[in-house]
C-alpha cells in the first residue's frame, strides 16, 4: 500500500519537475543564437522544437508511474478491507 502511494504521489511530481526543467533547457539553446544569420536561427529553432518533444517523455513516464501506483494502492486497500475472516 505504501508503495502505491509513493507512486501516485511522487511519479507525476517527478515527471512534471523533469519536463520544466527540460523546456527551460530547450529555451535557453534559443536565447544562445546570435541574430542575424537566417540559417543558423533555422537550425536552433528546429532543434529547440525536437528538445522540447523529447522533454514531454519524463511526464508520460510520471503519469504512467501514477496510474500504477493508484492501481496498487486501491488493490492493496480493496484486498485488506474485503479478505476473508479466518475462523477461530
Amino acid at each position: 500500500m505504501i508503495i502505491g502511494l509513493a507512486l501516485m504521489i511522487f511519479g507525476p511530481v517527478i515527471g512534471w519537475v523533469l519536463t520544466i526543467a527540460g523546456f527551460f533547457h530547450a529555451a535557453t539553446s534559443v536565447a544562445q543564437v546570435t541574430p542575424g544569420n537566417l540559417q543558423d536561427m533555422q537550425q536552433s529553432y528546429q532543434h529547440t522544437a525536437s528538445q522540447m518533444i523529447y522533454s514531454i517523455i519524463p511526464i508520460l513516464f510520471g503519469a504512467l508511474c501514477g496510474a500504477v501506483g493508484f492501481f496498487l494502492f486501491f488493490y492493496a486497500l480493496i484486498t485488506h478491507f474485503f479478505r476473508p475472516k479466518p475462523d477461530a
